[in-house]
């Protein structure tokens, strides 16, 4: 099964399309530098969200892909704590 993760980023971009948000989140402070997109989040919660805000998160890994740099895609994100700058 795919694996769950925890991880900490920066808020990047909060887009919603069809009624599904997603959030997309620079996780490359602590590491390499990659690009986390976040799917299923709380609506309640995402609308809260503003660019720049740090975030821990979870999930499962959906897919991996290195189009356009390191892009990990995470299902059923829960976003377990958010502060601004």
């Amino acid at each position: 099964g795919a694996e769950a993760i925890e991880w900490t980023g920066e808020v990047e971009e909060v887009s919603e399309f069809l009624g599904t948000i997603s959030v997309y989140v620079d996780a490359g402070r602590e590491t390499a530098g990659f690009d986390v997109a976040l799917y299923d989040i709380d609506e309640d919660i995402a609308i809260t969200l503003n660019v720049g805000d740090t975030i821990t998160f979870s999930g499962r890994i959906r897919d991996i892909t290195t189009v356009f740099g390191l892009l990990v895609t995470i299902d059923d994100a829960t976003i377990h704590s958010a502060e601004g700058d």
